[in-house]
Protein backbone atom coordinates (compact mmCIF):
# COMPACT_ATOMS: atom_id res chain seq x y z
CA UNK A 1 0.00 0.00 0.00
CA UNK A 2 2.87 2.26 1.01
CA UNK A 3 4.63 1.31 -2.35
CA UNK A 4 1.66 2.20 -4.38
CA UNK A 5 1.19 5.67 -2.50
CA UNK A 6 4.57 6.29 -2.76
CA UNK A 7 4.20 5.83 -7.03
CA UNK A 8 1.53 7.76 -7.02
CA UNK A 9 3.50 10.29 -5.19
CA UNK A 10 6.00 10.29 -8.00
CA UNK A 11 3.60 9.94 -10.89
CA UNK A 12 1.68 13.42 -9.50
CA UNK A 13 5.48 15.24 -8.99
CA UNK A 14 6.72 14.01 -12.56
CA UNK A 15 3.15 15.50 -13.43
CA UNK A 16 3.59 18.91 -11.93
CA UNK A 17 7.12 19.01 -12.99
CA UNK A 18 6.70 18.55 -16.58
CA UNK A 19 6.40 22.02 -17.64
CA UNK A 20 10.07 22.29 -16.69
CA UNK A 21 12.85 21.04 -19.38
CA UNK A 22 14.58 18.09 -18.64
CA UNK A 23 17.51 18.58 -20.61
CA UNK A 24 20.75 18.36 -19.02
CA UNK A 25 21.75 21.49 -16.90
CA UNK A 26 24.93 22.75 -15.85
CA UNK A 27 25.24 23.45 -12.16
CA UNK A 28 27.06 26.64 -11.89
CA UNK A 29 28.34 26.33 -8.14
CA UNK A 30 30.86 24.35 -5.74
CA UNK A 31 31.03 23.94 -2.26
CA UNK A 32 32.00 26.41 -0.54
CA UNK A 33 35.65 25.88 0.68
CA UNK A 34 36.74 27.19 4.58
CA UNK A 35 40.21 27.81 4.26
CA UNK A 36 42.53 27.72 7.42
CA UNK A 37 41.31 30.34 9.68
CA UNK A 38 38.16 31.57 8.30
CA UNK A 39 34.90 31.61 9.85
CA UNK A 40 31.48 31.65 9.80
CA UNK A 41 30.13 34.96 11.15
CA UNK A 42 26.66 33.13 12.43
CA UNK A 43 26.30 35.60 15.04
CA UNK A 44 25.06 38.05 12.50
CA UNK A 45 21.43 38.82 13.06
CA UNK A 46 20.92 41.25 10.32
CA UNK A 47 17.96 42.45 12.38
CA UNK A 48 16.41 38.92 12.37
CA UNK A 49 15.84 36.81 15.81
CA UNK A 50 17.07 33.08 15.74
CA UNK A 51 13.38 32.10 15.49
CA UNK A 52 13.05 34.63 12.19
CA UNK A 53 15.98 33.08 10.65
CA UNK A 54 14.75 29.62 10.78
CA UNK A 55 11.27 30.34 9.24
CA UNK A 56 12.75 32.68 6.71
CA UNK A 57 15.02 29.78 5.49
CA UNK A 58 12.87 27.15 5.54
CA UNK A 59 8.94 27.97 6.37
CA UNK A 60 6.66 26.70 3.80
CA UNK A 61 4.47 29.26 1.45
CA UNK A 62 2.42 26.96 -0.01
CA UNK A 63 5.06 26.16 -2.91
CA UNK A 64 4.93 22.12 -2.47
CA UNK A 65 6.69 19.85 -4.93
CA UNK A 66 7.22 16.46 -3.19
CA UNK A 67 6.93 15.11 0.60
CA UNK A 68 10.19 16.09 2.21
CA UNK A 69 11.17 12.22 3.46
CA UNK A 70 10.52 11.61 -0.44
CA UNK A 71 13.06 13.97 -1.41
CA UNK A 72 16.03 13.58 1.23
CA UNK A 73 15.56 9.76 0.07
CA UNK A 74 16.13 10.55 -3.78
CA UNK A 75 19.41 10.17 -5.34
CA UNK A 76 21.49 12.72 -7.81
CA UNK A 77 20.52 12.04 -11.27
CA UNK A 78 23.35 11.03 -14.61
CA UNK A 79 23.01 13.57 -17.27
CA UNK A 80 22.59 10.63 -19.66
CA UNK A 81 19.42 10.34 -22.22
CA UNK A 82 17.89 7.47 -19.68
CA UNK A 83 19.38 9.39 -16.90
CA UNK A 84 20.61 6.50 -13.80
CA UNK A 85 21.15 7.81 -10.32
CA UNK A 86 24.64 8.37 -8.73
CA UNK A 87 25.74 7.21 -5.71
CA UNK A 88 24.91 10.51 -3.66
CA UNK A 89 21.98 12.07 -2.31
CA UNK A 90 20.01 14.27 -4.53
CA UNK A 91 20.74 17.32 -1.80
CA UNK A 92 24.12 16.28 -0.62
CA UNK A 93 26.09 19.67 -2.60
CA UNK A 94 22.84 21.72 -2.79
CA UNK A 95 25.75 24.12 -4.36
CA UNK A 96 25.63 23.15 -7.33
CA UNK A 97 21.97 24.37 -7.47
CA UNK A 98 23.17 28.08 -6.05
CA UNK A 99 22.25 26.88 -2.64
CA UNK A 100 24.04 26.71 0.62
CA UNK A 101 23.32 24.04 3.63
CA UNK A 102 21.89 25.63 6.49
CA UNK A 103 24.89 27.04 8.16
CA UNK A 104 22.77 28.76 10.92
CA UNK A 105 20.91 24.98 11.46
CA UNK A 106 23.64 22.87 11.06
CA UNK A 107 21.42 20.04 11.86
CA UNK A 108 18.87 20.58 8.92
CA UNK A 109 18.96 18.29 6.29
CA UNK A 110 17.66 21.06 4.46
CA UNK A 111 19.63 23.86 2.47
CA UNK A 112 18.55 27.20 3.31
CA UNK A 113 15.74 27.74 0.86
CA UNK A 114 14.13 24.40 0.81
CA UNK A 115 11.02 24.30 2.70
CA UNK A 116 9.01 21.53 5.00
CA UNK A 117 5.14 22.06 5.73
CA UNK A 118 4.18 22.04 9.12
CA UNK A 119 0.48 21.32 7.98
CA UNK A 120 -0.58 18.32 11.01
CA UNK A 121 -3.02 16.97 9.01
CA UNK A 122 -1.02 16.03 5.99
CA UNK A 123 2.53 14.40 5.83
CA UNK A 124 5.31 17.28 5.87
CA UNK A 125 5.98 19.00 1.59
CA UNK A 126 8.95 20.43 0.64
CA UNK A 127 9.57 23.49 -1.92
CA UNK A 128 10.74 26.96 -2.13
CA UNK A 129 10.36 30.01 -0.47
CA UNK A 130 11.72 33.23 -0.44
CA UNK A 131 14.88 32.66 0.83
CA UNK A 132 16.03 30.20 -2.26
CA UNK A 133 15.98 33.27 -4.10
CA UNK A 134 17.02 35.84 -1.55
CA UNK A 135 20.04 34.62 0.17
CA UNK A 136 23.67 34.93 -0.44
CA UNK A 137 26.87 34.99 1.39
CA UNK A 138 29.76 37.18 1.03
CA UNK A 139 33.47 36.99 2.64
CA UNK A 140 35.94 39.79 3.72
CA UNK A 141 39.73 39.86 3.50
CA UNK A 142 39.88 38.11 6.94
CA UNK A 143 38.41 35.16 6.05
CA UNK A 144 35.05 35.74 7.46
CA UNK A 145 31.65 34.80 5.66
CA UNK A 146 28.37 36.60 5.67
CA UNK A 147 24.86 35.51 5.45
CA UNK A 148 23.19 38.19 3.30
CA UNK A 149 19.50 38.25 4.08
CA UNK A 150 17.31 39.29 1.40
CA UNK A 151 20.11 39.58 -1.26
CA UNK A 152 19.89 37.80 -4.97
CA UNK A 153 21.04 34.51 -4.52
CA UNK A 154 22.87 32.15 -7.26
CA UNK A 155 19.65 29.99 -7.01
CA UNK A 156 18.93 28.10 -10.72
CA UNK A 157 15.64 26.81 -10.50
CA UNK A 158 16.11 24.92 -13.92
CA UNK A 159 18.77 23.14 -12.77
CA UNK A 160 17.36 22.40 -9.32
CA UNK A 161 13.74 20.82 -10.84
CA UNK A 162 15.42 19.32 -14.04
CA UNK A 163 17.54 17.21 -11.58
CA UNK A 164 14.65 16.49 -9.47
CA UNK A 165 12.74 15.67 -12.41
CA UNK A 166 15.35 13.59 -13.50
CA UNK A 167 15.68 11.74 -10.22
CA UNK A 168 11.99 10.68 -9.65
CA UNK A 169 12.33 9.54 -13.80
CA UNK A 170 15.46 7.55 -12.79
CA UNK A 171 14.00 6.24 -9.57
CA UNK A 172 10.36 5.10 -10.89
CA UNK A 173 12.11 3.26 -14.35
CA UNK A 174 14.60 1.40 -12.65
CA UNK A 175 13.01 -1.09 -10.23
CA UNK A 176 15.90 -2.46 -8.21
CA UNK A 177 16.69 1.78 -7.50
CA UNK A 178 12.96 2.50 -6.35
CA UNK A 179 13.26 -0.51 -3.82
CA UNK A 180 16.45 1.16 -2.45
CA UNK A 181 14.80 4.17 -2.57
CA UNK A 182 11.97 3.25 -0.88
CA UNK A 183 14.34 1.41 2.31
CA UNK A 184 15.90 5.03 2.41
CA UNK A 185 12.46 6.31 2.30
CA UNK A 186 11.68 4.17 5.29
CA UNK A 187 14.61 5.14 7.39
CA UNK A 188 14.44 8.79 7.10
CA UNK A 189 10.11 8.60 7.72
CA UNK A 190 11.30 6.95 10.83
CA UNK A 191 13.67 9.20 12.19
CA UNK A 192 12.69 11.59 15.02
CA UNK A 193 11.58 14.99 13.99
CA UNK A 194 14.74 16.76 15.47
CA UNK A 195 16.28 17.88 12.96
CA UNK A 196 18.46 14.53 12.79
CA UNK A 197 20.59 14.21 9.16
CA UNK A 198 21.69 10.75 7.50
CA UNK A 199 24.47 11.29 4.88
CA UNK A 200 24.89 8.22 2.46
CA UNK A 201 27.34 6.12 4.82
CA UNK A 202 24.53 6.78 7.55
CA UNK A 203 21.66 5.67 5.75
CA UNK A 204 23.13 2.89 4.22
CA UNK A 205 24.60 1.32 7.98
CA UNK A 206 21.37 1.80 9.57
CA UNK A 207 19.71 0.15 6.49
CA UNK A 208 22.12 -2.89 7.32
CA UNK A 209 21.06 -3.19 10.70
CA UNK A 210 17.86 -2.84 9.81
CA UNK A 211 18.00 -5.81 7.34
CA UNK A 212 20.09 -7.65 9.45
CA UNK A 213 17.85 -7.50 12.40
CA UNK A 214 14.95 -7.97 10.06
CA UNK A 215 17.05 -11.48 8.73
CA UNK A 216 17.38 -12.95 12.24
CA UNK A 217 13.44 -12.37 13.00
Amino acid sequence: MKKTFLMLLFLAGCSALGVFSPQPVTPISRPIQFLPGSSFASDVSNGLSSLDRMMYYQEDEGIQYLPTNVMLSLKRPTNDTIPTVMDELLLAQPERFGLMPNYVNPGSPLPIGITTSSDTEYVPMSGINCSTCHTSMISNDRGQFFLVDGGSSRFQIDVFLGELLKSVAATLLNPVEFEAFFKRYQIRAALPEDGTQLDDKSLTSSLQKTVTTSDSA
